[in-house]
């Protein structure tokens, strides 16, 4: 058990730091002092592991992030708490959130697939509010799918400036950013 903890830890790190195509096997067994034999006993392939890690990011997602914005049928708050949670999640679990939206370079069509359901998670519950928010009125009449585009580049680039902004606290760069969500740049 103690070996497949150290395995998935490894692999995690890894991952997240050089992305899925460069990360091998080899590695993970080097930084883990464990023999490539002894790894391929508790895993069937690098695939399989990198799942099983993409869906560990998800259930973690999903308690930090989906869960609390079920806490209210409030559309506007709903999106609010969506954006607010995402960023938190990502600045708390970076491994993971690393994973959830990094490209994945290889050439098994169906392993794409299940990796792209996993990540694409984010874009339908996105859509999804903003979909009802547009039909109940809440939300201006705007192309959603677009929206939730502009609003996970918002999520990134939140990120980044909280990373390179050290004259700005975590949550003044969030409150300029959701101000400028619902209220825009147009003086009223």
């Amino acid at each position: 058990m103690y070996e497949k903890v150290l395995i998935m830890e490894t692999a995690l790190e890894l991952f997240a730091a050089k992305g899925y195509y460069r990360t091998t096997i080899e590695e993970i067994a080097s930084r883990t002092d464990l023999k490539k034999t002894a790894i391929y006993r508790l895993i069937k392939s690098k695939e399989e592991l990198f799942l099983e890690l993409l869906n560990n990011a998800a259930s973690a997602r999903k308690k930090e992030v989906f869960d609390n914005i079920d806490l209210t049928n409030d559309l506007r708050e709903k999106l609010s708490r969506f954006i607010l949670s995402y960023i938190r999640f990502a600045k708390n679990q970076s491994n993971y959130y690393k994973i959830l939206t990094m490209d994945v370079l290889t050439d098994n069509l169906e392993f794409r697939e299940k990796v792209a359901e996993v990540q694409g998670e984010f874009k339908a519950v996105i859509y999804q509010i903003l979909q009802d928010g547009i039909r109940q009125g809440q939300f201006r009449r705007v192309n959603p799918l677009i929206a939730g585009i502009f609003l996970g580049k918002i999520i990134e680039g939140t990120l980044e400036t909280i990373e390179v902004e050290p004259n700005y606290s975590p949550d003044q760069i969030v409150l300029s950013v959701m101000d400028l969500v619902w209220n825009g740049l147009i003086a009223k």
